[in-house]
């Protein structure tokens, strides 16, 4: 996409161009969907004084730096000019190293002629880095350093874990990391050097095939750490339950864990699972398909102590398994999440929400699901009287807009909701939007495709005249 330029929009009142700047400033907006240059923020930082000192001592920016991509001489440049909005006190780093081979040789030129910059500017500046390939990564190793860093809270390291200074992992908070063959032995090691962890992310690659190995795993789980992942959503295995006779030791976890996420349809099917859940009082836990009676049981007892469920079936229940008219969901749930990508998802929408009681402290509702389960669900939202948040994205709408003109409806008449998002699919979907937007006031934020939102009406005003659907 085309470089952005602001400086025609500096008749606007700084608290909007300070809005503007957060988002063109903020990567995590922008990584996939465009690209962002350094004199960009340095052009539009110039707009006025008020604006932005007022933004320079409040802005949180967490600035992405590809090492392999980006110039470190362009961005040592802007930073030291006083009118860039990355010279201000709350700017840190995100490193990103070993995704590609641009133009890392320069950088490591630069480096080496501006080392104590790089030492001061960078690496003291770094809460988080992201390790992609072990071996790209290798060269950049001893410039990083093996010193412990204070600022450094976050990491994502794949394939290579072996080649980085245990040191590193000291005060991290969050760890997402990727072990294989190659890296198995280097897990104990690391976990017993991340003093501070709150949030462990882990997938094993083809291997702790032993009962012994999974127990050293598990047993060295800091005891700091709240929430753990084991394996990846889209792409661990199994998906489809095959009964185990080799459950991972749940029991060696730390108490400390509130929220658990398992992405192994065996794994969450087994009775040390359940009592890990149960007997610790997990909140918050993920539920990749509904395979046995046993695993529905559980999700559903009124004895549950979870509060927030995300559950997500890519496969159907077998047919061995009659789930009509059953309860699918825990009664006191207070944040469901639902991605039913599967034909037939009509039962299990009508099990949650026609099954499984009143749900009374249900607040939030994050849908990805077919036009066919909208029905049962704008009947729930007629009823509820704790709703407060939809998060919505139908699949298809196969031309039922007379289903979204009911939702529309329900949340506009609803007592209790304050905000829907929807991510509309086509211009019919807008259509249908314009003419009820008197009827939202404060109500909708609209998401396009890239899931960037497009209108906020907190003014108590939508105006959608000027809304185009991002191709």
């Amino acid at each position: 996409m085309e470089s952005l330029s602001l400086l025609s929009l500096s008749p606007l009142p700084w608290i909007i161009q300070s809005e503007i700047i957060y988002i063109v400033c903020n990567y995590r907006r922008n990584e996939f969907h465009r690209m962002i240059k350094a004199e960009d923020v340095f052009h539009v930082a110039g707009v006025s004084r008020r604006w932005r000192d007022t933004v320079k001592s409040s802005l949180r920016l967490n600035w992405k730096i590809e090492i392999e991509r980006h110039s470190l001489e362009d961005y040592c440049l802007h930073t030291e000019n006083s009118y860039n909005l990355l010279s201000g006190h709350h700017h840190t780093i995100a490193l990103d190293v070993g995704r590609a081979d641009g133009t890392a040789p320069t950088n490591r030129q630069y480096v080496t002629a501006n080392h104590e910059w790089f030492r001061d500017d960078i690496i003291a500046r770094m809460s988080q880095i992201n390790i992609n390939h072990g071996t790209r990564s290798l060269g950049w190793m001893p410039v990083i350093g093996n010193d412990p860093l204070i600022s450094l809270v976050q990491m994502t390291c794949h394939y290579g874990a072996r080649i980085w200074s245990l040191n590193l992992f000291q005060h991290l908070e969050s760890l997402d990391i990727t072990f294989d063959g190659n890296t198995t032995d280097q897990i104990p090691s690391i976990l017993e050097n991340c003093l501070h962890l709150k949030t462990l992310r882990m997938t094993v690659t083809g291997v702790l095939h032993h009962p012994e190995d999974l127990e050293t795993v598990f047993a060295n789980v800091p005891s700091t750490v709240t929430k753990i992942v084991w394996g990846n959503q889209y792409y661990s295995q199994p998906k489809v339950y095959v009964p185990t006779y080799n459950p991972l030791p749940f029991h060696l976890l730390p108490t400390s864990v509130r929220q658990l996420a398992i992405w192994n349809a065996s794994q969450i099917c087994t009775q040390a699972y359940y009592d890990f859940v149960m007997n610790n009082s997990i909140q918050k836990i993920a539920q990749l398909n509904l395979s046995t009676l046993e695993c529905i049981e559980f999700l559903s007892s009124h004895l549950s102590p979870v509060k927030n469920l995300r559950l997500h079936l890519a496969t159907t229940p077998p047919p061995t398994i009659d789930i009509t008219g059953k309860a699918l969901v825990p009664p006191m749930v207070e944040v469901l999440t639902l991605g039913l990508d599967i034909l037939g998802a009509q039962t299990v929408v009508e099990g949650i929400f026609n099954h499984s009681g009143p749900l009374p402290n249900l607040h939030r509702l994050n849908l990805d699901i077919r036009v066919s389960s909208l029905h049962t669900i704008i009947l729930f939202i007629q009823n509820s009287k704790s709703l407060r948040v939809i998060d919505l994205c139908v699949q298809q709408l196969f031309g039922r807009l007379d289903l979204l003109d009911q939702l529309l409806d329900a949340v506009a008449t609803s007592p209790s909701i304050q905000k829907m998002y929807l991510k509309p699919t086509g211009d019919s979907i807008l259509e249908c939007l314009i003419k009820k937007q008197s009827q939202f006031n404060h109500l909708l934020t609209i998401i396009d495709e890239d899931e960037q939102t497009i209108i906020n009406t907190h003014n108590n005003h939508i105006d959608l005249s000027s809304y185009t659907i991002a191709k």
